[in-house]
């Protein structure tokens, strides 16, 4: 089978998976599968596929905490990466930045030194672009 149709058949399974998950009323699986998803589809190159499947992910309000903060990670990291900053508004990328540094200070609780760094990086760099769009300094 070519590579092209595993891929698909691969996304199919999971989408179907995630579909499931909601119907069984399992936020907590259906925001895990969301977000492995999202990485794939990131890894792969589709990094709105990615961004779109993270903030999907997100709305599900009873996965648990690691599992929104992995998203809201992936999320950001994409968003920064892409600019999709559909987001655009300086409210939202203001707010992105203050997200960020929550993730960043709640990464440096649980120890995790490395990803809170990333995770003050890319607050940094969303700040910049809204100063950038507004000349606030």
């Amino acid at each position: 089978m070519p590579r092209g149709e595993l891929a698909t058949t691969g996304r199919d399974r999971a989408a179907n998976a995630v579909g499931r998950a909601l119907r069984d009323g399992s936020d907590q699986t259906a925001a895990v599968l969301l977000l492995a998803m999202a990485e794939g589809y990131a890894e792969s190159g589709d990094v709105a596929g990615g961004l779109d499947l993270a903030r999907r992910s997100l709305d599900l309000s009873d996965a648990d905490e690691e599992t929104r903060i992995g998203a809201l990670d992936l999320a950001a990291e994409l968003a920064v990466a892409t600019s999709d900053f559909e987001l655009g508004t300086p409210e939202a990328l203001r707010d992105l930045s203050v997200s960020l540094d929550r993730v960043a200070e709640i990464e440096e609780q649980l120890g995790h030194d490395v990803e809170a760094e990333a995770a003050h990086r890319r607050a940094a760099e969303a700040e910049n672009h809204y100063t950038i769009i507004t000349g606030d300094a």
